[in-house]
């Protein structure tokens, strides 16, 4: 369990020292949006919640959350509405594997030889809502319910988008 948690920090520093912003919450009289972030991950595995102003990830990221089964995978984030965003969730297993299997549920998450897989979604908040966003992963297969909380509706201002290879992880390979 030291062994995961000292990993974890690594990746926190790492994603600092790599052109991370930290996360800022809008201010209180800007209209804004709710992103309940909730993750269902086995052990040896964690996840990151990434958000860009561009589709192909070049603009700086903003860390929204990174989750592991160590603590509890539930977030809430608060967005401001009416504005364009991209946002890219990783699944990464940690554990030993081949990586020869690699399947993903709903539309085209890009899976990777490092067992990663990515799913990218085009964004824009409607004030006052709140999006129940279930992340099931294992780094083979990977699969994001998004959802109208209040609903439980599917909510069109999130599109799920084919990945761009510029948008995931340095040095994998899509399969």
């Amino acid at each position: 369990m030291m062994k995961t948690i000292n990993y974890l920090s690594i990746v926190l520093v790492l994603a600092e020292l790599s052109g991370c912003a930290t996360y800022t919450e809008p201010a209180k009289d800007e209209p804004q949006a709710t992103l309940h972030i909730i993750t269902h991950l086995p052990r040896g595995v964690t996840a990151s919640w990434m958000s860009y102003d561009d589709a192909q990830c070049e603009s700086q990221a903003t860390m929204l959350g990174a989750f592991s089964a160590l603590y509890d995978g539930e977030k809430k984030i608060q967005l401001r509405a009416n504005e364009t965003r991209y946002l890219r969730v990783n699944a990464t297993s940690h554990l030993a594997g081949d990586g020869s299997v690699c399947t993903a549920k709903g539309m085209g998450p890009n899976c990777h030889d490092n067992l990663t897989c990515t799913v990218q979604f085009e964004i824009t908040p409607v004030a006052g809502k709140i999006y129940r966003t279930e992340l099931l992963g294992t780094g083979k297969e990977c699969a994001i319910k998004i959802a109208d909380e209040r609903t439980g509706h599917p909510d069109p201002s999130f599109k799920q988008i084919p990945t761009q290879k510029s948008c995931m992880p340095r040095n994998s390979v899509p399969r």
